[in-house]
């Protein structure tokens, strides 16, 4: 399959690059500058996606988009900070859906980025894939976010991910204070954490792309849920740490991080609820096994 994938060079696009070049796809990665390390089975685009141009008429060479480009969620929700999380990932979609729309095939699918917290805050009733949109500031980024995605003329599927844990991203930045035995729940710690291991992600986005009847929304998620306090205790665990310290009062948390604290103080219950209907058999359903795993293993370089 030849596969474009716009915000390839992150976190998680450099993980999906390798894992479908593995598998025998040809990758194609719109980028702002070539990195300093690209695989050679890579072919880069130079260009922002954000911006219409010539790189758009590529979409003809391609039987698949991913879209995964937006700004880090992991800075200051002022205004600005806000308005480039939104306009991110609205611009490159606009973008990229324009150019399917105008250069694509019908056959092709587009596979767009999205998160849980398009669901808000549901630590009492779990969310499924029918589950209603919230209201604060991550359920409208990721509703309207959704909703470009879906103006393709194509089989379109968003992946509401999950916390994804693997060797960057939320862990890595975790790794260090719980290193160091200071790792605690925030808040209450009973509030639901929704997360998945990067493997199982990477093999839920090859479903994505070869079942033709997934379309729409899709949880990114294990199944087995967790809150806050134990992802704590477990993540300590696999490190051969003390015990969790008490848990950081909400008040602390809002005050370094203000609304962005958010993303650790409301909880979310979700149930992946359409891979069980197509019968997908996760690698590491349980944090245990999930954290084994990738503390176990060294970083790549």
């Amino acid at each position: 399959m030849k596969i474009l994938i716009s915000g390839g060079t992150g976190f998680i696009g450099k993980s999906l690059t390798e894992y479908l070049i593995n598998r025998g796809d040809q990758v194609t990665i719109i980028s702002r500058k070539s990195p300093a390390k690209a695989p050679l089975e890579v072919r880069y685009i130079i260009a922002d996606p954000n911006r219409e141009g010539a790189w758009q008429e590529e979409i003809a060479a391609h039987d698949a988009v991913i879209n995964l480009a937006g700004a880090s969620i992991f800075r200051r929700w002022n205004r600005s900070g806000k308005k480039l999380i939104l306009e991110s990932r609205i611009d490159s979609t606009r973008n990229l859906v324009r150019a399917i729309n105008l250069h694509g095939k019908k056959d092709m699918v587009l596979v767009n980025g999205s998160a849980v917290g398009y669901y808000g805050n549901t630590e009492t009733a779990p969310a499924t894939e029918d589950t209603s949109q919230g209201e604060d500031f991550l359920a409208k980024v990721a509703s309207a976010w959704e909703a470009e995605a879906k103006k393709a003329a194509c089989r379109v599927v968003c992946c509401r991910f999950g916390v994804v844990l693997g060797h960057g991203g939320a862990l890595a930045r975790m790794l260090p204070v719980f290193r160091a035995g200071l790792g605690s729940p925030f808040g209450w710690g009973k509030q639901p954490f929704a997360w998945i291991h990067i493997k199982d992600l990477m093999n839920i986005i090859a479903l994505a792309l070869d079942e033709k009847k997934i379309t729409g929304p899709i949880n990114c998620v294990a199944p087995v849920a967790v809150d806050n306090r134990a992802f704590s205790r477990a993540l300590l665990a696999a490190l051969g740490r003390p015990a969790v310290l008490p848990p950081l009062p909400a008040f602390i948390a809002r005050l370094f991080a203000g609304e962005m604290s958010d993303l650790v103080l409301k909880g979310r219950r979700v149930i992946p609820k359409k891979l069980n209907q197509f019968g997908y058999k996760f690698a590491y359903p349980d944090i245990e096994a999930a954290l084994a795993d990738l503390l176990a293993r060294k970083r790549p370089h």
